[in-house]
């Protein structure tokens, strides 16, 4: 998977675990609906999670597979080809 691409679901996933996860907790501290809520919260949780995982699976160098960090150009810091 292409790196940028891996980042870009990577965010996204994670925003929507978070937009999932807060109003749930949220309903949750002030008693407000049981159930549904619970399966919203834990689909965000699976979404947070997924995201990360994409994120440490695959924002690497697709040769020398280093772990990118930080802002990255189009090419890798290590080895300097590009990451597409």
């Amino acid at each position: 998977m292409n790196p940028f691409k891996a980042r870009a679901l990577s965010l996204q996933l994670t925003k929507l675990g978070i937009l999932l996860c807060l109003p749930a907790m949220i309903a949750s501290l002030l008693n407000i609906g049981y159930g549904l809520l619970d399966a919203v919260f834990f689909i965000g949780l699976a979404a947070l999670f997924s995201g990360m995982l994409i994120r440490i699976l695959f924002w690497r160098c697709p040769h020398c597979r280093t772990r990118l960090r930080g802002p990255v150009d189009k090419r890798c810091p290590r080895c300097g080809q590009p990451l597409e």
